[in-house]
């Protein structure tokens, strides 16, 4: 019983007991268990996310994934087509070629370990260029991956975790990465 069952419960008893319909004197009041209040937490309310900004943290997972891929030799480079797309007047795609490039070409290696990219939160944005804009900001840890040279030297890269901001657009054929930026939120170490 919650308290206001019990507020109302007890509310009746005095009433009758006023009224004279207590127990009879022969007979002993029956004893009236006392209810333990249990504590219960009530749950944290979650965050509802919209499904442009379910499908644009996907996306942000998946573009690291496949980057991921590319930069440790197990994928052709040409996947990152899949996931990451250029707005108008920008080169961003090929950025990415360019650092897989200088990558392949400078050192001849590939990388090691793994990047890993969280999730902080998004928000839905202003349309860009006429099309859905969400941006994902992540938390870009880079403590735990390294280049290894064509000799099999690794070259630590410096260990550090950034917050990004990822812009995720929704074309016709899908949600892609366009850009991304420093972010001004703050990553836990």
């Amino acid at each position: 019983m919650n308290r206001t069952h019990l507020r109302a419960a007890g509310s009746l008893m005095i009433a009758l007991l006023v009224a004279g319909c207590g127990p009879t004197p022969e007979q002993p009041p029956s004893p009236t268990p006392t209810p333990t209040p249990s504590l219960t937490a009530s749950p944290e309310p979650s965050p509802v996310k919209s499904a442009e900004q379910l499908a644009a943290e996907s996306k942000v997972e998946e573009m690291n994934r496949t980057y991921w891929s590319v930069m440790t030799k197990q994928a052709d480079p040409n996947n990152l087509y899949g996931v990451i797309r250029n707005r108008a007047g920008e080169e961003y795609v090929a950025s990415y070629f360019r650092m897989y490039s200088t990558m392949d070409a400078q050192m001849g290696g590939r990388a090691e370990g793994e990047r890993t990219v969280s999730i902080q939160g998004s928000d839905v944005a202003e349309d860009l260029d006429g099309r859905s804009t969400v941006e994902v900001s992540t938390c870009v840890d880079d403590r735990t991956w390294w280049f290894v040279d064509k000799d099999g030297t690794k070259i630590p890269v410096e260990p550090v975790v950034n917050p990004v901001v990822f812009t995720v657009q929704e074309f016709p054929d899908g949600w892609f990465v366009v850009g991304e930026r420093d972010g001004a939120h703050t990553c836990e170490v």
